[in-house]
């Protein structure tokens, strides 16, 4: 696909963006099963907004895929001391500071399968270098099988598995 651009978010960007992560709020909900709760919903919108406003925007952790004009697309980036995988795995091998974090990504139905999810891979892979990290992390669910094809595809490993057992109380 040609015709479209990856490129830092604007200001200007946030309220479509903000409408793009409900969507993605929902595909967890509808496909991966992650969460459900309508309070959740109710007031993610807005969080998400001024989120973007004041932190990833200004920062530079904001990507958007732009497709004749309109906005189809986020990836946000985010700065995690000593790395996810350290965090999660407690391997101090990977407690350096040398990893970009892809925190959300997401390109909306109509525009999936077209090579977006590639261009923005390709923008993080540069930002990586910019940066002088030597490695993207990221954590997807299980069984979202459609983020661990695409990943696994493009050499991401998976390196730790989190468990969890929920309560009523």
């Amino acid at each position: 696909m040609d015709s479209c651009t990856i490129r830092y978010a604007k200001k200007s960007d946030a309220k479509t963006i903000a409408d793009l992560y409900l969507k993605f709020a929902n595909y967890h909900i509808d496909v991966v099963k992650a969460f459900k709760t309508d309070e959740l919903l109710k007031n993610i919108r807005k969080e998400v907004y001024n989120h973007y406003l004041k932190e990833s925007i200004p920062h530079k952790n904001l990507l958007v895929a732009e497709v004749d004009g309109k906005v189809v697309g986020f990836c946000e980036l985010d700065k995690i001391q000593g790395g996810v995988a350290h965090k999660i795995t407690g391997d101090l091998a990977l407690k350096d500071k040398n990893a970009v974090y892809i925190s959300d990504v997401y390109v909306a139905d109509e525009y999936q399968g077209l090579g977006i999810g590639k261009k923005f891979l390709k923008k993080v892979e540069e930002i990586r270098k910019e940066r002088g990290m030597k490695r993207i992390e990221l954590l997807t669910y299980l069984n979202n099988t459609k983020a661990i094809n695409f990943f696994t595809k493009r050499g991401f490993k998976p390196v730790a598995l989190v468990m969890m057992r929920k309560y009523k109380k």
